[in-house]
């Protein structure tokens, strides 16, 4: 499958930034679990290193920079090495991300990045949840603009499913064996009190039903990725 791309996240320690982050990143698992992206957070850089110049080198060999932008991440120092950095890099697209509202615009060292800043009407990611977009919707269009840059080859990313057809008649089967058997043990107990011969009946019907369910559960919960260009 190749080296998988790496996604450098940059922002800062603020509760509500951190929080944002978390939501976010959800939308990258799929791709990540895939091996098609290496994700690089705050969690992953405190396994790697504490030092701050070690920390720039893994931004510097990163593919992509995602600067999640709030007024805290322009006034943390350690944030604002980053996006030096990053900026000093010409091989490393950066996609700064407005999660809460600043006058960025004031900041050059952002503001030069106007065209790739995400959400792509320059509302911050805040505005839109205030205004009552459902955040994973917001989260989910800002993953797809991502993906689309580091990804180009990838078209889109779906779920498998294997032939439906084979599960249904396994299925189908099992429910119509059950049906019988439990015709058969509602007879073979007709000497029980009635309530012991139902529930004995019952038990068989729900031993074969759960077993058709397990059968079916390719079709109703696929879980297999394909990747279509």
């Amino acid at each position: 499958m190749g080296t998988p791309k790496k996604i450098f996240f940059s922002y800062s320690n603020q509760a509500e930034d951190l929080e944002f982050y978390q939501k976010i990143n959800k939308h990258f698992k799929a791709y990540a679990d895939i091996g098609l992206l290496g994700i690089i957070d705050r969690k992953e850089l405190f396994k790697l290193t504490a030092d701050k110049n070690e920390v720039v080198e893994i931004l510097r060999s990163s593919d992509m920079a995602i600067l999640l932008l709030s007024i805290d991440y322009i006034t943390d120092e350690e944030c604002i090495q980053q996006l030096e950095a990053a900026s000093l890099d010409q091989e490393i697209r950066i996609v700064p991300v407005l999660l809460r509202d600043f006058d960025w615009e004031a900041f050059n060292n952002i503001s030069r990045y106007r065209q790739q800043i995400l959400p792509g009407d320059l509302r911050p990611v805040e505005n839109h949840i205030t205004e009552g977009v459902n955040d994973d919707t917001i989260f989910k269009e800002i993953a797809q603009n991502v993906k689309a840059i580091i990804l180009p080859e990838i078209g889109k990313l779906e779920v498998q499913k294997t032939s439906n057809k084979f599960y249904y008649i396994v299925a189908g089967m099992v429910f119509i064996i059950g049906i019988v058997a439990s015709v058969i043990v509602y007879n073979l107990t007709a000497g029980f009190g009635q309530t012991q011969q139902i529930l004995f009946t019952a038990l068989s019907l729900l031993m074969f039903a759960s077993i058709g369910l397990i059968a079916l559960k390719n079709v109703l919960f696929p879980n297999k990725l394909n990747i279509k260009n």
